[in-house]
């Protein structure tokens, strides 16, 4: 396609600078495990914001995402199998459409195989919209606009790339 290193040298790069780990304290009777992936431009603002991150009431935080997210969207139904998937539906929803990058849809975050089988998605880094619309379509009706931005986001960081 002739795009030339510069066109390549555009493409932003989601891992770098990326850093995981985990914090693990105690006050003598709780242990608390904290962990964190972060964007960050060096070790030491890894560490400087995990330590932050330790002293904030995240379980608070986390309950009342999770309160909010449950009482937005509600399907009454007399078929307990219908409800079922609707609840798990949501639930998988809930857990992954917050991540930096979008749900992927050939079974969200449970795709792993096991060794020697793993998944490794030989179609790319990038969804097509083709299959990846089929988690996001409910989000809107169900009141989910915050889970939809990390699609939306990730179709505006390639703009670079496509424009001709």
């Amino acid at each position: 396609q002739n795009l030339g290193e510069d066109a390549f040298n555009s493409i932003p790069n989601h891992l770098s600078n990326r850093t995981s780990g985990g914090l693990v304290t105690t006050d003598g009777s709780l242990v608390r495990i904290t962990v964190l992936t972060s964007v960050t431009t060096s070790v030491q603002a890894w560490t400087d914001e995990i330590e932050n991150l330790v002293q904030t009431p995240v379980k608070s935080l986390h309950d009342g995402w999770w309160k909010g997210f449950w009482s937005r969207s509600h399907l009454e139904t007399s078929d307990f199998n219908v409800s079922r998937q609707y609840i798990l539906h949501r639930y998988l929803q809930g857990c992954q459409a917050r991540a930096p990058v979008p749900i992927k849809f050939n079974g969200m975050i449970y795709t792993a195989l096991k060794p020697p089988q793993t998944d490794y998605r030989i179609w790319g880094g990038r969804n097509w919209w083709q299959n990846l619309r089929m988690p996001y379509y409910n989000m809107l009706p169900a009141g989910d606009f915050e889970m939809f931005k990390t699609v939306l986001g990730s179709f505006l960081a390639t703009r670079p790339q496509v424009r001709a």
